[in-house]
């Protein structure tokens, strides 16, 4: 505890010690009390901190996913070319982020990992999202590459005609909203 008299060079220094006790901890080379790191929460050595007002941030470990992109190319996972039906690409997405769950791609690895199994028209396509995408806002995140993904291969016109069939349907001379109401 610091002590209510203490210079504030003290304080800074007191500080810093107990950073580097926190980075310590984090790093599990504590000599007492280390928090071990769960096998399947892997991160990457911390990231420089942050100066701010004199102070050193504390350091927050990086998040890492639990498989390479060696690995995820080697494992011969299906593939994407644009081609089929707005079922089939729905299919597909939803396949990829499947693996990317069970294979703990982390979320600002999605779009590396899961473009790679982009091939033919769709690469193109994905190449002038990005090309059309300006520097100045970033990376492209898995939500925009979705957002995009969808726009371009789940056309209105197709999910509009997919509702009206729905909404059509007909079994044992009963609507589907016939049977949402019973």
């Amino acid at each position: 505890m610091p002590q209510a008299n203490a210079s504030p060079a003290q304080l800074l220094a007191m500080m810093k010690e107990m950073q580097n006790e926190i980075r310590n901890l984090r790093q599990g080379n504590a000599t007492s009390g280390a928090v071990p790191t769960s096998a399947t929460t892997a991160v990457a050595p911390t990231r420089a901190a942050p100066i701010t007002g004199g102070l050193v941030a504390p350091e927050m470990p990086v998040p890492v996913s639990a498989i390479s992109l060696m690995q995820w190319m080697g494992m011969k996972l299906d593939t994407f070319d644009g081609s089929g039906t707005p079922v089939e690409a729905a299919d597909w997405l939803t396949y990829v982020e499947d693996k990317m769950e069970v294979f703990e791609v982390v979320y600002h690895d999605c779009v590396r990992f899961g473009t790679q199994l982009l091939k033919g028209e769709a690469q193109i396509w994905w190449k002038g999202v990005q090309a059309a995408h300006p520097a100045t806002y970033g990376p492209l995140s898995w939500h925009d590459f979705v957002r995009q993904f969808e726009r371009r291969f789940y056309p209105v016109t197709f999910l509009d005609k997919m509702k009206i069939d729905l909404h059509n349907y007909v079994q044992d001379k009963k609507t589907v909203a016939e049977y949402d109401t019973q």
